[in-house]
């Protein structure tokens, strides 16, 4: 067998898109309706539209009664993009959802850490592949665009080259 010899990162490479990660939490949906497993359904329909793919449910660890959680029950979906539908869910944020969010200046720079993104939607009705009678119960949205950038000024570059537009106030001062 040959031996593997320790790679070299190039000090030239440019940060990537490595993926996208969509969030949701349906804990409180799940509390105020009586027929939980078809509002279940639903949220998952509409999400797996958003994200392409079927989301992964997330359940409870444990019970917790003064939030009335029990072990096992759906608090959560997640959707994993990587490639091709990673960025074109990018394609489609960057021009059609972030153009449709009302009063949109641009995004906070305490979005933005080192190598990712974190973006959060109040509604998922700010995308265009919900149609506004689908959607019978809203729900709120989190979207972390991952890359393979070293630093917070890299992954900003990167950002702004793919379209993402930033806040002109930069960490609380005007410019």
């Amino acid at each position: 067998m040959p031996k593997k010899t320790a790679t070299k990162e190039n000090s030239m490479a440019t940060p990537r898109i490595t993926k996208v990660v969509l969030n949701t939490g349906i804990g409180r949906i799940m509390n105020q309706t009586k027929n939980q497993k078809e509002v279940l359904q639903d949220v998952t329909r509409l999400f797996q539209s958003l994200g392409g793919q079927k989301p992964q449910v997330i359940t409870s660890n444990k019970s917790i009664a003064t939030f009335k959680l029990r072990k096992g029950m759906p608090i959560g979906l997640r959707i994993t993009l990587r490639g091709k539908r990673a960025h074109d869910f990018i394609k489609r944020l960057v021009s059609l959802v972030l153009p449709r969010v009302r009063d949109f200046r641009g995004i906070a720079h305490s979005s933005l850490s080192t190598n990712s993104l974190s973006l959060g939607f109040r509604e998922h009705i700010v995308f265009p592949e919900v149609m506004n009678e689908n959607a019978k119960v809203p729900f709120s949205l989190q979207a972390t665009i991952v890359t393979t950038s070293k630093t917070q000024d890299e992954a900003k570059t990167l950002f702004e080259s793919i379209g993402i537009r930033f806040s002109a106030l930069e960490s609380g001062k005007k410019k």
